[in-house]
C-alpha cells in the first residue's frame, strides 16, 4: 500500500506539473522530487521483485501499525523508509526473504518509479508537446513562472528518462500483484 501510495502521489505530482500547477502549493513536492532525482536507479531481477511482494505481504499481513501515524501530506519516501529501520519485526520479515531495510527500500522505490514511468508510457504524456504548449503561451505569464514550469516538465523527464526499461518491464509483469499488497 506504501508503494502505490508514493506512485499514485507521484503521479499526481506530474499531473499537476503539466497542468501548470504552482509546484510549491503541493505539499512536499520540491523535497520529494529531489529525493527522486536522487534515487540510485539499480538493475532489479524477477527476485528483487517477487522477494519485495513477498515481504511487503508479510509485514502487511503482520499489522504492525507502521502507517498508523503517517500524514502523507507530510511524509516524504525517506521518511516513510525509516519505518523499517531498527524496527526488530521488519528486521525479522526481511531478513526471512534475504533483504535488508536498505535492500527493501532500494527495491521500492526502484519499483514505484517503473510503475510512473509504465503509466507515463501507458497514458502516453508527451513532454515536448507539453513543452510546446506552454511556449505557445509564454507571453502570458511572468517569466519566473515560465522558467518553473519548465524545470518541472524536464525534471520529470530527467527522472523517468533514468528508469531501465527492464525494471518497467517488470513493474508491468508483476503490477497485478503488487497492487493486490494492501
Amino acid at each position: 500500500m506504501m508503494l502505490q501510495r508514493i506512485t499514485r502521489f507521484l503521479l499526481v505530482c506530474v499531473a499537476f506539473s503539466l497542468a501548470g500547477a504552482a509546484w510549491g502549493q503541493m505539499p512536499n513536492t520540491a523535497e520529494i522530487m529531489r529525493e527522486l532525482q536522487s534515487v540510485e536507479m539499480i538493475p532489479l531481477t524477477d527476485k528483487d521483485v517477487t522477494g519485495w511482494i513477498a515481504a511487503a505481504r508479510d509485514i502487511n499481513d503482520a499489522d504492525l501499525g507502521l502507517e498508523s501515524n503517517l500524514d502523507m501530506d507530510k511524509t516524504s519516501p525517506s521518511q516513510m523508509r525509516q519505518m523499517w529501520v531498527g524496527n526488530a519485526d521488519v528486521a525479522r520479515i526481511l531478513g526471512q526473504h534475504g533483504l535488508t531495510p536498505e535492500r527493501f527500500g532500494n527495491v521500492a522505490m526502484n519499483l514505484m518509479m517503473a510503475i510512473g514511468a509504465a503509466e507515463m508510457a501507458k497514458q502516453q504524456v508527451d513532454m515536448d508537446e507539453a513543452l510546446a504548449q506552454l511556449e505557445a503561451i509564454k507571453g502570458q505569464m511572468p517569466q519566473a513562472q515560465y522558467d518553473m514550469m519548465v524545470a518541472q516538465i524536464t525534471g520529470v523527464q530527467s527522472i523517468f528518462a533514468r528508469v531501465p526499461p527492464e525494471n518497467v518491464e517488470l513493474a508491468k509483469k508483476y503490477e497485478p500483484e503488487i497492487t493486490r499488497i494492501d
